[in-house]
């Protein structure tokens, strides 16, 4: 008679595979499958109801103890494969910690989950979060439930050294109320079952908006448990409460019994390396994890093992490794409220805070899948790592231990602690030395120190093409860390605070003295702080880029020095220091005067790549110094702003009152400049008045026509703020009702959000239009340098293009109602040119990313 095939995971369970994790509980359809607690080997196993299983399949699909393919489910979390072969995919790592102090020195390491968690549920990201805590009833099993208050979150906090059932809760994620949103906080296998019960059903998908995770080197079972209390001389019938850990760094397992006594155990005491770190106690499945940092998390969390930290802190810290850019987005926002402090590391501070159990977990785990398999135990697991002989000791005492501690605990309570310590000692002293040989052979991918010059600041537009820029170099690039270079004396605010601010030199001119003897000694020596700063950046970069922006190398904006003080820096860095440098999409040109060429040639020529944004500068560098250059589109087209970026402004009563008229009036965006800074038109008063009344005039005739009006700021630095807000005020001098004021705080990203609901833009600035384009929002430009006339015969709307030096209130209003009655035809246009120009913006990254990996 044929055997009738059995889809569901009563083999995963005979094999000893199963994580305990409770996430087929929760995704039967037929309620067939509970958990109970094997007391043989101290886990959680999963008892199915033969009546009810229909063998479905859905518990296998959702397994995590199945297989193990981070690969597939990197890609369809992170769009790409893991970039690091020890960490996975990753954005930024830091160290860092709550600022409340109870909850810091409460929870495991620095209460950073718990502070996350509080600050999401009360700012309305999440509605809950699915959570863990000991039973009242029965202090010794975990119980995961939604925590819906600060309180629960606060009783979930701190580590459980025990198996945990977490994904039960996904249960009631599923039965809540429609529109409720979670977080998610798990062990690493916790987070894989999550991903992969989300890749079936939508609902969970939707529900649950964050991924916290922990690193974990192994479970503890309950056999561990037992033995703890059977060395402290307790029955377990005598606890009232445990706690695995708190009470400072690294804290501290402290036992409450009914008589009122307290046992306490410090986790560096003998005893609790003999529970924890022996690998006595670990389950089967334990030794055939792969992953340590909880690599398919938003965000992971784990202990700082570093030198320089558990030297000094008591209190507590933690490791943390942002993965998707919500992980990302709700640190920053936590920062900025103050309920958490953040350090930016680089990642091979993270590696070496983990070494121990990342060797464990990435090169040790093949010795351990061969010699299980060896007891015809089938595993999907496998590694390509060269590793020491020493391993396969390492591998046969980690899985004996285990088998011991789960077969055979009443042997080891029989064993005084002094012995198994020294056990414990010998085994790692082994391990020791299987990591020395192993770690460097480990194929590493590059990560990179980035350093970037000639950023200029204090502008929207610039500010925007920036952003993009780290947004997009974030992204492709496995990074170390990034410096930059703000052409600017002092900055009050920059968006990214892992981002080293080097300061601004040569300058003021006193330093141009400094720049010379740099320049005398191959840039060896400098005398002030500035310049040593600078010569350190060069020196510690892998490759150097030159900012996105306007024309700093060329004619246009030459001062008394010229471009030579943004040629001096390229050649310290290119010439004497012999870093690669790329231009990251700006604009150049034009290019006049035999000895400035001569030495523009002579530096620019050594570039490994120039990127130009636009053709008319491409043209400027082959005709006028002989050199070819790639040519993209503005940096500031490369990324999304997502809708709900505006909300971090709407408790600005101004930018809600534009939001509400947005949604219900045609509103026109304008930009204004009368070009007082520009050094070709600042003595040109007679058009720096024209550009004025011409604008004025516009003004009045678009609102006669029933449209509102939002002036847009574009200076946010405070040398010219109050300028250009003086003459934003002249135009809304007009009407008051009609005409708005965008608040000049309101970002380069929040403006393109604004942006994209307008009927068109009037832009006298240069980014505006690039907003504008972006978003398919019909656009008016007003071109005072090639930069724009470029982006417009680009995008081919030249047609709407208004030349500065013919600027007059009749030729605006034409466009405008031209605009007017081909608005439908434009917009259609925009839709099918501009998905081209962001490809073509996104290339920039990718250029420099082949030319730095391309084979020598």
């Amino acid at each position: 008679m044929k055997k009738e095939k059995i889809y569901n995971i009563k083999n995963i369970v005979k094999k000893g595979v199963c994580v305990g994790c409770g996430t087929c509980v929760a995704l039967c359809p037929q309620g067939a499958i509970e958990l109970i607690i094997d007391k043989k080997k101290g886990i959680y196993v999963p008892k199915i109801d033969k009546s009810k299983c229909n063998n479905c399949g859905i518990c296998l699909k959702v397994c995590p103890g199945v297989s193990i393919d981070y690969g597939q489910l990197g890609q369809e979390i992170f769009g790409k494969k893991p970039e690091d072969v020890l960490i996975g995919n990753y954005l930024n790592c830091y160290t860092g910690h709550a600022t409340d102090y109870n909850i810091r020195y409460n929870s495991a390491s620095g209460g950073l989950v718990t502070s996350l968690l509080i600050y999401a549920l009360e700012k309305g990201i999440i509605d809950g979060a699915l959570v863990t805590r000991m039973k009242k009833d029965k202090p010794l099993e975990p119980e995961p439930f939604i925590a819906r208050t600060k309180e629960e979150i606060i009783q979930a906090s701190k580590s459980k050294y025990c198996p945990v059932p977490v994904n039960i809760g996904l249960k009631e994620i599923l039965n809540s109320k429609e529109g409720e949103k979670f977080a998610v906080v798990g062990l690493p296998c916790d987070i894989y079952g999550i991903r992969r019960a989300e890749t079936i059903n939508k609902k969970l998908r939707e529900k649950i908006v964050l991924h916290l995770g922990i690193f974990c080197s192994h479970l503890d079972s309950f056999k561990g448990t037992e033995f703890l209390f059977h060395k402290l001389g307790i029955k377990k019938e005598e606890v009232v409460k445990i706690n695995y850990r708190g009470g400072g760094w690294p804290g501290e397992v402290k036992i409450q019994l009914k008589n009122g006594n307290e046992k306490i155990v410090k986790l560096a005491a003998p005893l609790w390396i003999t529970f924890h770190d022996s690998c006595l106690f670990f389950p089967i499945r334990c030794l055939l994890c792969n992953d340590l940092t909880n690599e398919l998390a938003d965000i992971s969390f784990g202990d700082a093992w570093l030198p320089e930290i558990m030297q000094s802190e008591k209190t507590g810290k933690s490791i943390i490794i942002t993965r998707t850019t919500e992980g990302e987005r709700l640190l920053n926002q936590a920062i900025s409220v103050g309920c958490i402090n953040l350090l930016s590391i680089d990642i091979n501070k993270v590696i070496q805070s983990q070494k121990t159990f990342l060797h464990f977990k990435k090169i040790n785990i093949r010795e351990r899948v061969k010699i299980l398999k060896l007891s015809n135990k089938k595993y999907s697991l496998s590694s390509k790592n060269k590793i020491s002989f020493y391993n396969k000791f390492v591998a046969l005492f980690s899985i004996i231990n285990s088998y011991v501690g789960s077969r055979l605990s009443i042997i080891l309570k029989c064993i005084p602690i002094k012995i198994l310590k020294l056990y414990t000692s010998a085994f790692y002293k082994l391990y020791g030395m299987a990591i020395k040989k192993d770690f460097n052979n480990l194929n590493f991918k590059k990560v990179y120190n980035i350093l970037i010059l000639h950023a200029h600041w204090g502008n929207r537009g610039d500010e925007a093409a920036i952003r993009a820029m780290i947004d997009s170099l974030k992204e492709k690039f496995p990074i170390k860390k990034i410096k930059i270079m703000i052409m600017v004396k002092s900055i009050d605010w920059f968006p990214y605070n892992d981002i080293e601010i080097i300061p601004f030199y040569p300058f003021p001119k006193i330093y141009y003295l400094d720049a010379l003897l740099t320049l005398a000694t191959f840039g060896k020596f400098s005398f002030t702080k500035k310049g040593k700063s600078f010569l350190k950046a060069i020196d510690g970069a892998d490759f150097i880029i030159h900012a996105p922006g306007g024309p700093a190398i060329g004619d246009l904006y030459s001062g008394k020095l010229y471009d030579f003080p943004y040629l001096y820096r390229l050649l310290l860095g290119k010439v004497f220091k012999k870093k690669p440098l790329f231009f990251y999409a700006p604009s150049m040109g034009p290019f006049s005067g035999k000895i400035r060429n001569f030495i523009r040639k002579f530096i620019l020529k050594r570039a490994d790549a120039i990127i130009l944004r636009e053709e008319i500068s491409a043209k400027y560098l082959k005709e006028q110094l002989g050199l070819d250059s790639y040519i993209t589109a503005d940096s500031a087209l490369q990324n999304e702003i997502p809708e709900n970026y505006i909300q971090k402004y709407m408790d600005n009563p101004e930018v809600s009152r534009i939001w509400e008229t947005l949604k219900k009036k045609k509103v026109v965006g304008m930009t204004i400049t009368d070009l007082g800074w520009h050094l070709k038109y600042k003595n040109n008063f007679a058009l720096q008045e024209r550009i004025i009344n011409s604008l004025i005039e516009a003004s009045k005739y678009i609102i006669n026509k029933n449209y509102k009006i939002i002036l847009i700021p574009q200076l946010f630095d405070e040398s010219h703020e109050r300028w250009e807000i003086s003459l934003l005020k002249k135009i809304r001098e007009i009407d008051k009702r009609k005409i708005f004021l965008l608040p000049i705080e309101v970002d380069s990203y929040a403006q393109q959000i604004i942006i994209s609901k307008l009927f068109c833009v009037i832009g006298m600035r240069y980014h505006p239009s690039i907003f504008a384009a972006k978003n398919k929002t019909p656009f008016i430009p007003i071109c005072y340098e090639h930069k724009i006339e470029g982006f417009v015969k680009k995008l081919g709307l030249e047609e709407l293009m208004i030349d500065i030096e013919n600027i007059d209130a009749i030729k605006i209003i034409d466009k405008f109602n031209y605009l007017e009655k081909n608005y439908a035809p434009i917009k259609r246009f925009l839709n099918k040119r501009v998905p081209d120009l962001v490809i073509k913006s996104r290339r920039t990254t990718e250029i420099i990313l082949e030319k730095l990996e391309r084979p020598k």
